[in-house]
């Protein structure tokens, strides 16, 4: 008598069997994944845009840590100029504009007199300390700092 191997249940082909087909397309799918993404991230790695915006906020935070510094410091005319600075990049990022060109002036232009006054009020003060050496007490930088982190915060928001 001779002996037969086990009977199949169905005459389908293995090729068409939702295993062999999942099997068979994983590796497919997994590569196709993998150049997307590896083709996404150099994508994001050359737009200039994107490459701005991550240098203009690697200078707000910078800016902000050599403020905190000149604060530790008593140094009022460093902390002012790091304040201005880290507010101008984080403007410049949002309106688009050379960081070089944020002012007091153009703050008036761009923003309401109620929003924009605070503003106004932190770039004539780096003005004053920068340029004419006005120095307020340093207690009162505590303060100042207070009103910058407020603002930054603020434009955080709207960004």
């Amino acid at each position: 008598m001779a002996v037969t191997g086990e009977r199949a249940a169905t005459l389908e082909p293995v090729v068409w069997q939702p295993l062999f087909i999942g099997t068979a397309l994983a590796p497919v799918v997994l590569m196709l994944a993998a150049v997307t993404l590896i083709r996404r991230y150099q994508w994001r790695t050359r737009d200039p845009a994107l490459l701005l915006h991550s240098a203009r906020l690697a200078a707000v935070r910078i800016n902000l840590e050599s403020m905190t510094a000149a604060l530790n410091r008593g140094d009022a005319p460093a902390f002012f100029s790091a304040a201005r600075h880290a507010l101008q990049e984080k403007l410049a990022d949002l309106w688009q504009v050379p960081a070089e060109s944020v002012d007091q002036r153009l703050v008036a232009e761009r923003l309401p007199q109620q929003a924009g006054a605070e503003l106004q009020a932190i770039f004539a003060m780096a003005e004053k300390a920068t340029y004419a050496g006005e120095s307020p007490d340093p207690a009162l930088l505590r303060d100042w700092q207070r009103r910058i982190h407020t603002q930054m915060d603020r434009l955080e928001a709207v960004a």
